[in-house]
């Protein structure tokens, strides 16, 4: 990692407002850049109106990232230097050679977190694939955010419908966070959370009750009120119990009549009979009083927010937890509130969401096309399901893999033999801006500029924000709209509709046709600057355009029938679930000085198991499941729940996907079980 050198007590430097990219929080950041465009010094801002001058560490390690030695900074192919011009025209001739022979449809794309957050390039990214008509379409929803997803589009008829909450904003005096670390993740899916650590004090102080469910302690366990610490993989009976006994006495009656129908209700109350106190208690490992606690508070705060996070979505019960959640929410009355009681729905803060047809919501089980290789798994709102790439591959259905900001060899079942599928590929193209494993293999190295030297809109809870590029992209990487546009005007295809050539194009034209009918206009959010532009926080505006119609869809059929048939796990002696640590986004690591484990972090193991398995710190031990196995090193770790093995996910060197297959895969979600799945323990040397 190269550090960028401290300026001369002459040199000239200059601050200036972003906004920071490293995850979706977007924390407001005073940049320090030397004279020469060095980035010298990232740091919270203590004027921005949202984030009030807090920054992680990832934030403030911006400067060493942005000049790492591991930035990609000249195109490749087939691993040899070159410039735009021939790389291009080389990848252009051989992705026309592909169409050619294949048809379009044998080219697809891969997008990551990393491509998530570039505004610009997912937006061109999607036009190019939308040009191709290809199926062919992987990214991260079906790898980590699917059971929302599908729950979302169960109960409302709308997949992108999440309830959102955040400690400092109104809303209900009780949080449940289930299977979720927000003081060191910030942020999944719908609730994001800059200074975790702060807000759930003040929220507490405020009179707020939070509650933690998790098989281990965490950081957000630490700062909550009460920890359930469970066994993995009981969240289900848990869930289910609660709303038993909620719909004998705590459910907003006036929720149920008013926008639940009859039958609905009747089928919910069938189907959780069977889930009791006593069925709780030996599922979940806790203690009767534990969970009689949980559920007083739950009648004397009447509202609540319940947030989730990997630990619910990885596991086998993930799709079932998550529509039991929403089941919670609506029984006691927690979603969309005109009073801001409960959770709500920002869709997004730029569309105007209160204008916009509802009334035609997909069914209640929608999938769409399976890909060839794998029938048995339905394709996920315009995406093929991650865990058939290989497969697709395999069966030579797909030719050409253009990756943007991902890496599927960190985030896909048996890496071995993705990284074997990605090899026989006539193209692997990868935009990115730092040096991966991934590009290390690829035919064509696209290098991308990373935040700082591009431009974004970023968009919260009642506050739209433009951060403008501050510095030049490093060497020759470009913005990846730019890349992507090019490689559609190689192919002869005109993405943006107006025949305007790429040489004539500039991102404020983008973003005017990006916002053209937003709530704002790109040149208003320009002159307002970083600190943004204030929206509505539109609350009980879904009740007003989709509840008076029809009501909450609260028991599909597919959802009921699992909870009916739902069996009793077995005791297993070892489980392992999945967890994140504060220096790495997925893939993405951040510089050494804030890391505070060994590279990659210890495999946690709960006391039991090590005096079971004779595992002291340090000791090496494999790890194996039904699909295979890894090694690693052993930290003795008394927050976990007995039976516990925890490990960080999304680490190359020490992969744990390598314990998982694409076959252990949940046919409404098409995502694989990634935690809460059993294990056994062997030490090694």
């Amino acid at each position: 990692m190269l550090t960028p050198p401290k300026p001369d007590a002459d040199a000239k430097v200059r601050q200036e407002k972003t906004t920071c990219r490293c995850c979706s929080v977007q924390c407001g950041m005073l940049v320090t850049i030397g004279e020469d465009e060095t980035v010298l010094k990232a740091e919270g801002d203590r004027h921005h109106p949202a984030t009030r001058g807090y920054s992680c560490g990832k934030g403030r390690s911006i400067p060493e990232r942005h000049h790492s030695s591991q930035r990609l900074l000249k195109p490749r192919i087939d691993g040899r230097a070159t410039d735009w011009d021939e790389c291009l025209a080389d990848l252009g001739g051989r992705l026309n050679r592909i169409i050619d022979a294949h048809g379009s449809t044998a080219i697809g794309r891969y997008f990551g977190t990393g491509g998530a957050y570039d505004t610009l390039g997912m937006s061109t990214l999607g036009r190019l694939t939308a040009a191709l008509k290809t199926p062919q379409c992987y990214g991260a929803a079906t790898v980590d955010v699917a059971p929302l997803y599908r729950a979302a589009q169960m109960v409302t008829g709308f997949h992108a419908m999440l309830p959102s909450w955040s400690p400092e904003l109104e809303g209900p005096s009780l949080a449940i966070v289930l299977g979720a670390n927000f003081c060191v993740s910030h942020n999944y899916m719908g609730s994001d959370m800059a200074n975790p650590v702060q807000k759930l004090r003040d929220y507490r102080e405020g009179g707020g009750e939070v509650w933690t469910i998790d098989p281990k302690r965490t950081k957000t366990a630490i700062n909550s009120d009460h920890h359930l610490a469970l066994r993995p993989n009981s969240d289900v009976y848990l869930l289910a119990w609660l709303v038993r006994e909620l719909l004998a006495e705590g459910a907003d009656r006036e929720e149920l009549e008013s926008t639940c129908s009859p039958q609905d209700i009747a089928d919910l109350r069938a189907a959780v009979e069977r889930f009791t106190l006593d069925r709780a208690i030996a599922q979940t490992g806790l203690e009767q009083r534990e969970l009689l606690d949980l559920l007083d508070a739950f009648r004397r705060h009447r509202q609540v927010a319940i947030l989730v996070g990997t630990g619910i979505a990885f596991s086998p019960h993930g799709l079932v937890c998550e529509w039991l959640r929403w089941v919670l929410l609506i029984i006691t009355g927690s979603l969309d509130r005109e009073d801001r009681k409960g959770m709500f729905f920002n869709v997004t803060s730029l569309a105007k969401i209160e204008l916009g047809s509802w009334s035609n919501p997909s069914a209640v089980d929608r999938s769409d096309p399976a890909p060839q290789s794998r029938p048995d798994l339905p394709g996920f709102f315009g995406d093929y399901a991650c865990a058939a790439l290989a497969d697709e591959i395999e069966a030579g259905n797909l030719k050409a893999l253009i990756v943007f900001g991902g890496n599927p060899l960190i985030s896909i079942p048996q890496p071995e033999r993705v990284a074997r599928a990605l090899a026989s590929l006539d193209v692997l193209a990868v935009i990115d801006p730092f040096e991966t494993d991934l590009t290390q293999m690829a035919t064509h190295v696209l290098p991308s500029s990373w935040q700082l030297e591009r431009s974004d809109i970023r968009q919260r809870p009642e506050l739209i924000q433009f951060a403008p590029a501050l510095v030049a992209p490093l060497g020759d990487s470009k913005p990846g709209w730019w890349i992507v546009g090019a490689i559609a005007e190689k192919l002869g295809i005109d993405i943006f509709g107006d025949d305007t050539p790429l040489s004539e194009r500039d991102e404020a034209s983008l973003y005017r046709q990006m916002l053209g009918r937003a709530r704002v206009s790109f040149d208003e959010l320009a002159e307002a600057g970083v600190y943004g532009i204030e929206t509505p926080r539109m609350d009980g505006w879904f009740r007003k355009s989709v509840l008076r119609e029809r009501g909450w869809r609260l028991s599909p059929p597919s959802m009921i029938e699992r909870l009916r048939t739902l069996q009793n796990e077995a005791d297993e002696e070892a489980m392992l679930v999945a967890g994140r640590v504060d220096f790495a986004t997925n893939s993405m690591f951040f510089p050494d000085a804030i890391r505070r484990e060994t590279m990659p972090p210890a495999i946690h193991v709960s006391p039991d198991l090590c005096a079971m398995n004779r595992l002291a710190d340090g000791d090496l031990v494999r790890i194996s499941t039904k699909a295979g196995h890894l090694d690693g090193t052993v930290k003795s770790d008394g927050d976990l729940q007995r039976g516990t093995v925890w490990m960080n996910h999304g680490w190359l060197g020490r992969n744990v996907n390598h314990l998982f297959d694409t076959q252990d895969v949940d046919t409404l979600t098409t995502q694989p079980f990634f935690s809460s799945v059993p294990v056994s323990l062997e030490k090694i040397g």
